[in-house]
C-alpha cells in the first residue's frame, strides 16, 4: 500500500495489508527484515525520519508507529490521536514536523521537538505531562493504559479506545483512596 526510500536511498520501506513494514535494499533488491504484526489493521503509509534511523507508520487501526530502521522493531509507545483511520503520513524535511491525515478528516501535526523518546524507547511528552500531578501514560494496541514504568493503571475495551486516545485530559485512581493521577 505504501513504499518510500530511505533519506540515502539505500533502502525502501513498505507498508503492506498484511499489517507489517518490510525494509527492503536497494542495490540487491532484496528484502532486509519484516517487522512483527503490530498494527491491527492495514499499514497505508510509511516515512522515513530524517536521519534514516526509524520507520514512522500508519494504519487503519488510527495509531502510528515509530520502528527502528535497522531492526524492524516498535521503538516506544504509538502516537494516537486520530478517531479514525490514518491514511497518510509527511515528514518536513528538517525531521521536526510529522503530519498525518486521517480517515476522519483531519489533519493532525506532531512537533517532535515536544516529544522524546526515554532511553527503554517509550514515549514522553515534554511539558504538560510532567509534575507532582501528571504523569506519562500511553494507551498500547490491547488496550492497556500503562505508565512509562510499564506499570498498568487501566484497560480500556476495544469498542471505547477510539474515544480516549487523546490522554491528556484524564484521572486515573488505581486503589480507593489513593489520590488521582492526571495523565
Amino acid at each position: 500500500y505504501s513504499v518510500t526510500f530511505s533519506p540515502d536511498n539505500t533502502r525502501i520501506a513498505s507498508g503492506s495489508a498484511d499489517r507489517s513494514v518490510h525494509v527492503w535494499d536497494v542495490a540487491t533488491r532484496t528484502l532486509l527484515r519484516k517487522s512483527e504484526r503490530v498494527h491491527r489493521g492495514t499499514v497505508n503509509d510509511v516515512v522515513f525520519s530524517a536521519n534514516g534511523a526509524y520507520i514512522f507508520s500508519c494504519s487503519s487501526d488510527r495509531e502510528i508507529f515509530r520502528w527502528d530502521a535497522d531492526t524492524c522493531q516498535v521503538a516506544g509507545h504509538s502516537l494516537i490521536g486520530h478517531t479514525d483511520g490514518v491514511r497518510k503520513l509527511a515528514l518536513s524535511k528538517d525531521g521536526q514536523q510529522l503530519v498525518s491525515a486521517g480517515f476522519d478528516r483531519t489533519l493532525r501535526s506532531w512537533n517532535m521537538d515536544a516529544f522524546e523518546w526515554d532511553v527503554d524507547g517509550s514515549l514522553l511528552r515534554r511539558g504538560g505531562l510532567r509534575g507532582p500531578d501528571r504523569i506519562p501514560a500511553s494507551i498500547a494496541a490491547d488496550g492497556w493504559i500503562r505508565d512509562v514504568d510499564e506499570n498498568l493503571l487501566l484497560w480500556v475495551p476495544d469498542e471505547y479506545r477510539h474515544y480516549i486516545r487523546d490522554m491528556s485530559s484524564y484521572c486515573i485512581s488505581r486503589d480507593e483512596g489513593d489520590p488521582a493521577k492526571r495523565i
